[in-house]
């Protein structure tokens, strides 16, 4: 045994060995390669990168093979491989893009390749619920493997892609209608592995519906070629939409009996845990609810494990659904805030990943936008250097015999039709800026619609919980506090709502801008604390008017929110600081208080100081608590980006 695992372990170095001495090789060679040669060698090296899961380097890699050719062959790779890059690094709106570019480039080249970029971009736009693009790059693909002899797998598996397509947008009968042309086309090629899959789509499309008799009929078909194949994935979903649809029709044994199954051929932790949810509501039904708790409890386990933030909302929301049916409305309701929480915390999250990815199309617009307008200036420039070299070389030839006026004539017209292809490329280059630019008018629409809808609706929130206190007999004093505590939770629900929106309406912010809301900020805690002095300073060696980005900037300001309020709530302070200074190469936050402090190895850390430490991470920086029961407490944090400095 001892031997097989040396020898294991002496092959796995062997390869990584041999994995670096490929990249050392190549990068010698590359250095006294020219033009296709070296373009060739780098896409080599992005290639390796990419079969070993190293997004950045192949990426970077990829994009310099760009530089040294015009071949559509070496080009179409590298925008495919630059695809597979962004795929790796969740950056879908420009793994599109460059799988677009790859497809156009291949086609006709490599058309293998360019089908399959074709499949990937078709997902991606899924994936960014824009359906009509994925539609119609999902037929596009389809017609152009339909070109490709001899037909094979690959068009049941475009079929079903678009079936699927069909059934994300909620178009059931036309998601079966595709279904049932993969599963004719599995057929023709007796490929009994597509054939299961084609089943079980059309299962899902009449579940869908609410035709469970059919759902149950394809189902089952399903799950007898998954279960002739081994394929555990397979069964794993397909036994736990049979029992979904089991627990519809209200049969809660057959339910309980097919969600275990699939609960036996999980192999993956995310699957299980919606698996083990499904299986907790069959349980309550039943009535077994100590059982429906165990299996919370596991949900719970395995989220936490595997730290899938979007499955904990829903656990937290199950245990509360479990202890109202146990009549336990305190462990309830301690439940429902743990929901609230963790939605919070994957709201916040969910949309600073969307004002990340809005800024990054806007940047990439910005550029876009900047290059077609060097474009048309240099266009305008040259096509004036040409009228004025023709017109001279006109006057010239004016003098010779008449044997070249036809010459003059042709060269002439020559010129006129460049002039209307150079006037063409103007227009659609300040067309293509009017696009740019309407992209950010829906950029701040956006924004305008969470503070019309949303901030109306949580206004109403507080103006209907102030009604029913008002409506309440003044003698149930818990359940006032109650309603005073979601009021005011509410109240601060919207300030963040109001900070996102400031956040959002500013693609660059100024160290002004942040001051000036750190300071309205402190002036407000001055206002609810009058037994408490507040001090904001700022070092005026700090040059105040650069710019950051939005996220840079909300994460400073939450950091310095959050510990003043914790202050504020908890330290028994008379006076609180807020400190900015320039150190070094470095701009240093300090916020301090002469509270009663406390010892912190013997506190339990908390979703605020979590919070900050995760925000001071993504700032590249670390937060630093310092307190002594008795002396107060500081925490610090540090930044040393270059353009605030």
């Amino acid at each position: 045994m001892r031997k097989n695992s040396a020898f294991l372990v002496f092959l796995l170095l062997l390869g990584v060995f041999n994995y670096a001495q490929k990249i050392d090789s190549l990068n010698r060679v590359i250095k006294s390669q020219e033009k296709d040669a070296k373009a060739a060698s780098y896409l080599n090296l992005a290639n390796i990168y990419i079969n070993q899961l190293e997004a950045k380097p192949a990426y970077d890699n990829a994009s310099k093979t760009l530089s040294f050719t015009d071949d559509k062959l070496l080009k179409g790779k590298a925008y495919y491989i630059m695809g597979e890059a962004n795929l790796l690094l969740n950056q879908t709106f420009e793994q599109i893009k460059n799988l677009n570019l790859a497809s156009e480039l291949l086609k006709g080249v490599n058309d293998s390749l360019a089908a399959n970029a074709m499949y990937y971009a078709h997902r991606g736009y899924r994936k960014m619920g824009m359906f009509p693009e994925a539609l119609a790059k999902g037929l596009e693909e389809l017609e152009f493997r339909k070109t490709q002899l001899p037909p094979n797998r690959l068009i049941t598996q475009v079929y079903q892609e678009i079936g699927y397509t069909y059934d994300r947008m909620g178009e059931f009968e036309k998601a079966i209608e595709w279904q049932k042309k993969s599963l004719v086309s599995a057929s023709s090629m007796k490929d009994e592995k597509s054939m299961g899959r084609s089943f079980g789509l059309i299962g899902i499309g009449f579940d869908g519906l609410g035709i469970y008799d059919s759902a149950m009929y394809y189902n089952k078909k399903a799950i007898e070629l998954f279960e002739k194949y081994d394929n555990q994935s397979g069964l794993n979903i397909w036994y736990s939409n049979l029992g979904n649809t089991y627990a519809k029709l209200g049969d809660w044994d057959n339910a309980e009996k097919y969600t275990r199954l699939s609960l036996l051929t999980a192999e993956q932790n995310h699957p299980k845990t919606y698996t083990l949810i499904n299986l907790r509501k069959i349980l309550i039904e039943r009535g077994k609810f100590s059982e429906a708790k165990k299996i919370l409890d596991s949900a719970l386990i395995l989220g936490l494990e595997i730290e899938e933030k979007h499955i904990l909302p829903e656990v937290y929301y199950r245990f509360h659904e479990l202890e109202l049916e146990r009549n336990n409305y305190e462990n309830a309701l301690s439940y429902y805030v743990k929901y609230k929480e963790s939605e919070d915390e994957l709201f916040n999250e969910d949309k600073a990943k969307q004002i990340n990815e809005m800024s990054i199309q806007y940047e990439t617009a910005e550029k876009e936008k900047q290059i077609l307008v060097q474009k048309a200036s240099l266009a305008e420039q040259e096509l004036k250097i040409q009228r004025r070299g023709y017109t001279i070389w006109g006057i010239g030839l004016l003098a010779l015999a008449t044997t070249l006026l036809g010459y003059l004539f042709w060269n002439q017209q020559k010129l006129k039709t460049h002039q209307l292809e150079k006037e063409s490329e103007l227009k659609s280059a300040l067309s293509q800026i009017e696009t740019q630019n309407r992209l950010q008018e829906q950029r701040l629409a956006i924004s305008r619609d969470l503070h019309d809808n949303i901030g109306a609706q949580l206004t109403f929130i507080i103006s209907s919980l102030d009604n029913l206190k008002y409506g309440m007999s003044s003698e149930n004093v818990q359940l006032n506090e109650k309603i005073n505590l979601i009021g005011e939770f509410t109240r601060d629900t919207i300030n963040e709502l109001r900070d996102t929106i400031w956040a959002m309406n500013h693609s660059e912010i100024s160290f002004d801008d942040l001051r000036t809301r750190i300071t309205n900020f402190i002036e407000k805690a001055n206002l609810s604390k009058t037994k408490t002095s507040f001090v904001f300073n700022i070092d005026p060696d700090l040059n105040l008017s650069r710019k950051f980005n939005a996220i840079e900037g909300m994460n400073i300001y939450r950091i310095i929110q959050e510990a003043v309020n914790n202050a504020t709530k908890y330290a028994q302070a008379s006076k609180i600081e807020v400190l900015l200074s320039k150190r070094a190469d470095k701009i240093n936050f300090l916020i301090k208080d002469n509270g009663v402090g406390f010892d912190l190895p013997k506190i339990e850390e908390g979703n605020g100081i979590s919070s900050m430490k995760k925000r001071a991470a993504e700032l590249c920086s670390v937060l630093n608590i310092q307190s002594q029961e008795g002396m107060g407490t500081e925490i610090s944090f540090s930044f040393n980006k270059n353009h605030l400095l």
